[in-house]
């Protein structure tokens, strides 16, 4: 059975992209998902099962993982 679950992520950029120096780029380089749980009962293959499914369901694991288009949309009155 799981007790609890903690999810954080963390991204590492380069703040050179954000003020416009060098070609540094303004977003993120990479992220880390860092997972905690505790569980009663349950073997790591349980838990790992869980993660996947959540991973595999997540639509902010999976903006993070694909390009997405991205339309910008200028009114000027």
């Amino acid at each position: 059975m799981l007790k609890s679950i903690q999810v954080t992520v963390e991204s590492e950029s380069d703040a050179r992209g954000i003020l416009g120096m060098d070609d540094a780029r303004a977003g993120p380089a990479q992220f880390l998902t860092r997972i905690r749980t505790k569980a009663a009962d349950s073997d790591r293959g349980s838990v790992q099962e869980i993660i996947d499914w959540a991973l595999r369901h997540s639509p902010v694991a999976d903006a993070i993982q694909r390009s997405l288009p991205n339309q910008v949309e200028l009114k000027v009155e």
